[in-house]
């Protein structure tokens, strides 16, 4: 399945090499751990075990921010939020998020923004919560290796390296 997958999108994504867990949710067996598309080929970094490795997630860190709201702030699905331009100080610079449209949809709930995978209304749901609080929840959820660093909104949006081991089994606790 890895292989196939990779194969048919690595033109266009410019990725090579990838990993695949899965996780029995209610036992929380390992089913499933590769950690590279081949072993053996040194183009793609194939030695690497990449289900272990620390990588940028992306987008799979947004239901565990929007989590922490709903505990935290008492939001609920229909909550809304602004889907409108922002930017946040970053170091010497300014961190201004983008959704993948490139294009904003102005008030959204929760459940829309979450399900259309919108960045700029999960990087205000970070900013609302408290870094700090969304990166306990991530811990909560079973992430680890969030240890000492100064994280800014970006946590949420793959601005973060994790283990896909470690966020696979964090969404085991969604299931259950």
């Amino acid at each position: 399945a890895l292989e196939t997958w990779i194969s048919e999108f690595e033109a266009s994504a410019d990725g090579h090499n990838g990993a695949l867990v899965a996780i029995d949710p209610k036992t929380s067996e390992i089913l499933v751990m590769v950690g590279s598309r081949d072993y053996f080929r040194d183009d793609i970094e194939g030695r690497n075990n990449n289900a272990l490795a620390f990588n940028s997630p992306g987008s799979t860190l947004k239901p565990f921010a929007y989590a922490a709201a709903f505990e935290q702030l008492n939001w609920g699905t229909e909550t809304e939020l602004l889907d409108t331009p922002i930017s946040f100080p970053d170091g010497d610079g300014t961190f201004t998020p983008r959704n993948p449209s490139g294009n904003f949809q102005g008030p959204i709930s929760v459940r829309k923004a979450l399900g259309n995978s919108l960045n700029i209304p999960a990087v205000k749901t970070a900013s609302y919560v408290g870094i700090p609080n969304v990166v306990a929840e991530y811990k909560k959820f079973g992430i680890t290796g969030l240890d000492g660093g100064a994280y800014g909104p970006s946590v949420v949006v793959g601005g973060v390296d994790i283990k896909l081991l470690d966020v696979t089994y964090a969404y085991t606790v969604f299931a259950n």
